[in-house]
């Protein structure tokens, strides 16, 4: 079956290969690397753009490129749309935009050096969809940061979280580190949940997902 990740692996020419992924025992999903996410999650959010057709999407943690690689090749045959991608350390950089270029994608793909936990949007762009994978613990800070810029009736999405959250973790070789690696979920991401302002759902990955949904006005009343 000639997948969206076969033809990313083929047009890559050499930059990725897909192995099985290391959270998996049951030898049904796959990567690339175990720092970007997994096959089956990018080619969740290659649906997920081609169905919705943002016009503008926003990841924090670019890593290699993988998840900007999907992202980019769908807004590529929605014929519309942009990524910015935001990573911090230069040897990431400058893999992420070969890889891009490779899959000829510099229309779609804006990859930027920046520090998601400064970055500043611009204030004429509202993101359709958001994906954070940088480090885990200031993904939650993250959320909170960037939902003034999510759109109504977007997604926001934090990769890598089981569906506890990690909350009451202990690391020993972190305990000024409380619910390792995430940290507590702040009051802020709390109230935006207990107020309906986002509606979250999880996933069963391997690496665990969870998605929020921003509720529209057009939304019906439950």
């Amino acid at each position: 079956m000639n997948t969206i990740s076969k033809q990313i692996e083929r047009l890559a020419e050499g930059l990725l290969k897909i192995e099985p992924e290391v959270g998996d025992n049951t030898g049904r999903y796959s990567m690339f690397n175990d720092g970007g996410v997994e096959c089956e999650v990018g080619e969740f959010l290659y649906g997920l753009v081609r169905m919705t057709k943002p016009e503008h999407v926003l990841e924090t943690g670019t890593h290699k490129g993988v998840g900007a690689a999907y992202i980019g090749m769908a807004l590529k045959a929605n014929g519309n749309g942009g990524l910015t991608t935001l990573e911090f350390l230069d040897p990431h950089i400058e893999t992420a935009r070969r890889l891009i270029r490779k899959l000829n994608l510099d229309m779609q793909v804006q990859v930027e050096k920046a520090d998601a936990t400064t970055y500043i949007p611009n204030h004429r762009v509202l993101y359709d969809i958001i994906f954070l994978d940088t480090e885990p613990n200031i993904r939650f800070g993250e959320l909170i940061r960037y939902f003034p810029y999510l759109k109504e009736g977007g997604y926001i999405f934090i990769h890598d979280t089981p569906r506890t959250l990690c909350q009451g973790n202990v690391n020993p070789d972190w305990p000024n580190l409380p619910s390792w690696p995430f940290g507590d979920i702040p009051h802020e991401m709390r109230e935006l949940v207990k107020s309906g302002k986002l509606r979250p759902f999880h996933f069963n990955n391997p690496r665990g997902l969870i998605g929020f949904y921003k509720i529209h006005n057009e939304d019906v009343k439950w």
